[in-house]
């Protein structure tokens, strides 16, 4: 019998760090202060630095100005760049899924898909919520199910860099369809092992979303010159 052990300090300011940033409380560009965040969270600076250092290793914050930290701003070129890679690596891994997924998975897929089904038509605060958990766990198990660490690793890594813009997504009831749409199509395509199909699709899918953030980003932009 083994003793749970609690996390360490640095690895619970990291994770509330890393929500705070996802979750567009702090907003893009920001320098993030280690002895305001050792204040705010009431710990040391020790556990804020070494949390900080995860961040930036996870591209999360990047150094500019004197050497601090800030939060990524990701230019549309990065966009680019981020949904480029994506594609190539989603979209194999999706292909890999649809060729060694299990009877056991395909219920458990069915399950997934029926949880976000639920919540497309909703337009409050938890709906959001359940939705944008819903999307990146119907992208997580396409991960899972394709056994391959390497492309989970690579891809976790990259989709964090534009997890902020899942809230747009989960605050527009047509958006919602739209993704809900694209899912059931890649899931169908999985479910039946129409591997090359799947990979098609998911290609596709991705290529929407990178459309859809550079829509937000230019309507930031033309408000601001309002």
């Amino acid at each position: 019998m083994e003793l749970q052990r609690p996390k360490p300090l640095y690895k619970q300011v990291y994770e509330k760090l890393k929500s705070i940033i996802l979750a567009g409380e702090l907003p893009f560009g920001e320098r993030i202060n280690e002895v305001h965040i050792a204040k705010k969270l009431n710990v040391s600076r020790g556990p804020v630095r070494e949390a900080m250092q995860k961040l930036e290793q996870e591209g999360l914050l990047v150094r500019q100005k004197r050497n601090q930290l800030y939060i990524f701003t990701p230019t549309k070129k990065d966009l680019l760049e981020i949904y480029q890679c994506r594609k190539a690596l989603e979209s194999l891994a999706t292909q890999i899924a649809a060729e060694n997924i299990t009877e056991n998975e395909k219920l458990q897929f069915k399950e997934i898909i029926k949880r976000s089904k639920a919540t497309i038509n909703q337009v409050n605060q938890q709906s959001d919520a359940e939705f944008i958990f819903n999307n990146e766990q119907f992208h997580d198990f396409i991960l899972a199910i394709s056994k391959n660490q390497r492309l989970q690793t690579q891809l976790t890594q990259l989709r964090l860099l534009t997890n902020f813009y899942r809230q747009f997504s989960a605050r527009e009831k047509g958006r919602k369809k739209e993704v809900f749409e694209d899912h059931y199509e890649i899931y169908e395509a999985i479910i039946s092992q129409k591997s090359k199909e799947a990979s098609k699709l998911m290609a596709l899918h991705i290529e929407r979303d990178l459309q859809y953030i550079n829509s937000i980003i230019e309507g930031e932009v033309k408000s601001e010159e309002v």
